[in-house]
């Protein structure tokens, strides 16, 4: 099977399950930016050559340096480009205790897909802010980290519209 999108990174990914279509679900729960670089070099990719890639990850490493983490997130994102794909990084929803490191996280990778604007291969999905200005807060779990079923019918939705908007 040849999918039209690859989704890797961490708990979070692997909560979209198969709801996007002709897709391959790579996430890991647990999954860390090592774990994420460790996996990409046995290119699991095959299936999906050229496919844009959404990537969530960095929140089961929240406590560590987020300079750390947004470098290793962006040569995960370089590798993916190198070898073809369009990136989307996808923001970390947070209402927990990390929320000001997990917001510093998401202003790094921000930064990251608008540092080479020429380049246009690395893009970050800011966190939709329907239907409540808190966005996908809303649908948090309780564990203010993982998502309710309707909260990733949401952020399903609003990705697909940034990707056919950033095509």
């Amino acid at each position: 099977m040849l999918c039209k999108l690859l989704l890797i990174g961490d708990s979070l990914i692997a909560g979209f399950g198969q709801r996007f279509p002709d897709s391959l679900n790579l996430g890991l729960p647990g999954n860390t930016t090592q774990g994420l670089a460790r996996a990409l070099a046995v290119p699991a990719q095959a299936d999906c050559p050229g496919a844009p890639i959404l990537i969530h990850i960095g929140i089961n490493e929240i406590t560590d340096d987020i300079a750390r983490i947004s470098a290793r997130t962006a040569a995960i994102a370089r590798t993916c480009v190198a070898q073809g794909h369009q990136v989307y990084i996808l923001a970390i929803p947070s209402a927990g205790k990390w929320l000001d490191r997990v917001t510093a996280l998401n202003t790094a990778n921000s930064s990251l897909a608008n540092s080479d604007p020429a380049n246009l291969r690395i893009h970050f999905i800011p966190l939709p802010l329907t239907p409540l200005p808190l966005g996908l807060r809303t649908y948090l779990h309780t564990d203010a980290i993982h998502l309710e079923p309707s909260g990733y019918e949401v952020w399903m939705a609003h990705i697909q519209r940034y990707i056919l908007q950033n095509r």
